[in-house]
Parts: structure tokens; sequence; C-alpha cells
């Protein structure tokens, strides 16, 4: 007589088929790496020029290089987690509908270069830092306050002092720091 166990045996992985959001994801990461391709070998060569004068610290070339590249990891990033087959099996897409918080978001970032002109970049860059950062669900107001202070003055001082890049003062504050 055969023996009767408990055991279940684990149920058979279906083959996994691509869904609409990751052959967009496969799609919309190539074209990003291609594009990073052309911005690094001939978009920035042939239109950014590598001539500087005086006491400038890094090259014009320096940021959209390094933005160039930061495009090609990112997009190399979602080509590889693209390809490799998912192994999770029955799990729910995300919702991806605008919501409010987004909206304000996108706003924030246009008054935030709005207001560059007027006050500053480093006292814009004070506000838009804690205004995001108590959108997106810091309360603690003394960390917002905190962080934001330690962010801007880390960038200020990498930026003004060490790659010597003179950043936009403002009309309200020009001649103040």
């Amino acid at each position: 007589m055969p023996e009767i166990t408990n055991r279940k045996e684990p149920p058979q992985i279906p083959a996994v088929r691509r869904s609409r959001l990751n052959r967009t994801n496969l799609y919309l990461a190539s074209g990003l790496a291609v594009f990073a391709l052309a911005l690094g070998l001939w978009l920035i060569p042939g239109f950014v020029s590598s001539f500087t004068t005086g006491k400038h610290g890094l090259s014009p070339r320096f940021f959209p290089y390094l933005v160039a590249a930061a495009l090609g990891l990112l997009s190399l990033s979602l080509l590889i987690k693209n390809i490799r087959p998912n192994q999770e099996t029955g799990s729910r897409v995300e919702d991806k509908r605008v919501t409010g918080s987004t909206l304000l978001c996108i706003l924030l970032f246009f008054l935030y270069f709005i207001i560059i002109d007027w006050i500053g970049l480093v006292p814009a860059s004070f506000l838009a830092l804690i205004a995001l950062m108590r959108l997106y669900g810091f309360r603690n107001w003394l960390w917002v306050f905190i962080f934001s202070v330690v962010l801007v003055v880390l960038l200020f001082f990498f930026f003004e002092k060490v790659a010597l890049v003179p950043l936009p003062r403002g009309a309200l504050l020009d001649g103040w720091y």
C-alpha cells in the first residue's frame, strides 16, 4: 500500500512572459543608453568647448560627461533588470496615476527655477529642499532644517571653492555672499 504523507509538492512556476511595462522599460533603457553614448562620443566632444582660461577649476566638459556617465549607468542598470527574468509570479503592477503630490512637486520645481533669479541658487535650494522633504513625509522640522543647511552648505563650498563655478546670486542677494 502506498505511503500517504502530508507534504505538498511545490507548484510549478509557469514560464515568465514579458509584460507591456517590461517591454516599455526595455525600450526606454535602450534608447537612454544610445543617447548617453551619443552624448559622450559625439555631442559633448563636438559642441562643448574644452578650452579653459584663467583660474577656472573644472573643464566645461566635466559636468556634461558626468551626466552622460550617470545616464549610461542608470540605463544599463534598467536594461539588466529587465533582461533578467522576473522571479515573482502574480505580482501586481502598481498604479501609475498622477497624484496631487506629484503635481505639487512639479509646481515646486517650476517655482524653484523661477525664484533662483530673484533670491539666488543657495537660498532657493534651501527653501526647495525644505518644501520637498515636508511634501514627501519628513515631519521632524529639526532634521529637515539640519539636513537642508548641511547639504546646501556642502554644495555651495564644492561649487564655489573647489570647482570654482560661480553660482547664481539673484537680484535681491547680489553681493551678500
